[in-house]
């Protein structure tokens, strides 16, 4: 099974990285840290970084894969953390 393309790969990013975020004027953040690349042409590179009440997920995905997207990827990560809170403010 490791000489299958791995499509998703992840890492979790150390929550000291939170030290050197930054905050934009539309109070979105950007933190320290990073990401990393996918390792399949056609995959994504995912790392998160969970501290406090705070996730944040930086994905990649090469430009050239024509099936993949980090927007598209990054768009139904949040639909589904929306959807996944809604059942819980029930």
């Amino acid at each position: 099974i490791l000489s299958e393309p791995w499509h998703i790969s992840t890492s979790q990013t150390a929550a000291d990285q939170m030290q050197i975020a930054t905050y934009n004027k539309d109070r979105s953040m950007t933190p320290g840290g990073g990401g990393f690349g996918p390792v399949a042409d056609d995959g994504y590179g995912l790392s998160y970084l969970i501290t406090g009440h705070t996730l944040i997920v930086h994905i990649t995905s090469k430009k050239s894969a024509p099936l993949t997207s980090a927007s598209r990827f990054s768009d139904t990560i949040h639909e589904s953390f929306m959807e996944m809170k809604a059942l819980f403010d029930e």
